[in-house]
């Protein structure tokens, strides 16, 4: 029997691990969740559609809706999707993202928002699925850059293409979001990594779901994060029209620290007080 993580090669090009074999075809779902930005969202799938039908290998536009209100349901109909998944009543981010995935028809998912314009080219989608074609080790490519350090190495494929392998640090506790490779800005993964991780957690706040499912994938050692090299293929177009509670806490305490003498005062104490809490978690083993 061939031990877990071997491979062997595939018409597709790469390689397939034993557990694969009974995966679905080889191809790209490209999931966007929605929620009442349709504009945003018919920007989004524009600019990716005519990429996406230049790839060697089926794909598919899957749009998950949150509940829309009728006007933009009008509109997401409009669009012209493979498969749009409705949502009967409005359940969150985190229930809209589980619906998506399971929606999804091919082995690679790339997952986005609706607001997120692609800027890159076909290549550089069929370079992410190489990595998983190629590396038993790798669930998910970024294909956006790390907003902070995180312990890594470098890879490349056969062909030279450059991408980074991020550490799982193996930590239970709680971590902010940017220190863990994990992340909701647009990737490709594999529908395998997102059995094997589970469902976002419906029950916890969208941020806290969030990092909940980072730590997740940080604590287990079947799969790892990586990251594509090469210019950005997105352009985050909805920053200003966010529904997530986290976005809106930063830009609040960006106000209140432009208050003159006040501000940079706030700033310094609160800066102290998250830096002897990381001490004290640390020390605790959290």
């Amino acid at each position: 029997m061939m031990a877990r993580g071997a491979g062997v090669a595939t018409g597709f090009g790469g390689l397939v691990t034993e557990d694969d074999r009974t995966a679905p075809a080889r191809g790209l779902s490209i999931l966007f969740l929605t929620y009442n930005r349709s504009d945003l969202l018919k920007v989004a799938v524009d600019t990716i559609r005519p990429a996406a039908a230049q790839l060697k290998v089926p794909s598919e536009i899957v749009i998950s809706d949150d509940a829309s209100a009728p006007p933009h349901r009008q509109a997401i109909s409009a669009i012209g999707a493979d498969q749009v998944l409705w949502g009967s009543a409005n359940a969150g981010l985190s229930h809209n993202h589980n619906k998506g995935i399971r929606g999804c028809r091919y082995a690679y998912i790339l997952s986005l928002q609706d607001d997120w314009e692609f800027v890159g080219d076909a290549g550089t989608l069929a370079a992410a699925m190489a990595i998983l074609d190629s590396d038993a080790e790798i669930g998910v490519v970024n294909l956006m850059p790390p907003t902070l350090p995180i312990p890594r190495s470098e890879r490349r494929l056969g062909d030279g293409t450059a991408y980074t392998v991020f550490e799982n640090d193996g930590l239970p506790r709680k971590r902010g979001s940017g220190h863990r490779p994990y992340t909701d800005r647009p990737h490709i993964k594999r529908r395998r990594f997102a059995a094997d991780i589970g469902d976002y957690d419906e029950a916890s706040p969208m941020t806290e779901a969030e990092l909940d499912f980072q730590r997740r994938v940080a604590c287990q050692s079947r799969w790892k994060v990586a990251h594509l090299h090469g210019p950005t293929p997105f352009v985050h177009l909805g920053a200003e029209r966010t529904f997530n509670p986290a976005h809106h806490r930063a830009q609040r305490l960006e106000r209140q620290y432009a208050i003159p003498v006040i501000g940079p005062a706030y700033r310094l104490v609160r800066n102290g007080a998250r830096s002897v809490r990381s001490v004290v978690q640390r020390l605790l083993g959290r």
